[in-house]
């Protein structure tokens, strides 16, 4: 999970990245914080961002209502919780799509409510798989699951953070994941997601990465089907 803050002041910013961590570092032992405390157009050379804390009312020439607008642009699926220390801008703040709004003179309080309803709607909208390697766990996104291939004895989970090495079959793991119709096996040992895929033919798969996977006969026709029906979604 990707966890950013905004905000120039550095204190609170501190002290909230502290609280975040504590909070849902006991659900993602993959976490990671990012503080941006100035030079706040940086923020687009990430890749992904999960949850953002923004303060409306950031120094420096940005608007936080008007930036976050631009901001979910860029990335949509975004959880966005506004940071105030006027609550009057609570209303400002409506025009944008954002999930709840923390008030700083009422942090304790609104902390431990907002903090609950992310942990909550990331459970029931966010489709993630629990797995274990040497010894930790880490909760992973199935949308950000590019391949997995077997090789040996070992399942390699490749993502768009990282790769996994775990101790699994390819079998095991699709069956875990059955509900999730966008990873498509086309191989005796490998199985991609559908999503990462730009062009998809009867007996090849290009992906976006330019990563080039031939389809075994056998799961050819899957595959197609596969493929039609998540052009339709």
């Amino acid at each position: 999970m990707h966890i950013c803050i905004l905000d120039d002041d550095i204190l609170f910013s501190k002290k909230l990245e502290k609280d975040v961590k504590k909070f849902f570092g006991m659900i993602d032992n993959n976490l990671t914080i990012d503080i941006f405390n100035k030079n706040f157009s940086s923020i687009f050379d990430l890749k992904n961002i999960d949850i953002m804390f923004l303060d409306i009312n950031l120094e420096e020439k940005f608007n936080g209502i008007r930036f976050a607008s631009y901001i979910k642009n860029i990335f949509p699926n975004m959880l966005l919780v506004f940071i105030s220390s006027n609550d009057e801008y609570v209303l400002s703040a409506l025009s944008i799509g954002f999930f709840q709004f923390i008030r700083k003179n009422k942090y304790l309080y609104d902390t431990s409510i907002v903090f609950n309803q992310l942990k909550e709607y990331l459970s029931q909208n966010k489709e993630r798989i629990i797995i274990k390697e040497n010894g930790c766990q880490y909760a992973i996104k199935l949308s950000d699951i590019e391949y997995v291939i077997t090789i040996g004895h070992d399942l390699i989970l490749k993502t768009t953070e990282r790769e996994f090495v775990l101790s699994s079959s390819l079998k095991n793991f699709l069956k875990e994941i059955a509900d999730y119709k966008d990873v498509v096996q086309i191989a005796r040992n490998l199985a991609i997601n559908l999503q990462f895929t730009k062009k998809v033919t009867k007996t090849k798969v290009i992906m976006i990465n330019e990563n080039e996977f031939s389809v075994g006969r056998v799961y050819q026709k899957e595959l197609i089907e596969s493929y039609e029906e998540y052009l339709l979604e």
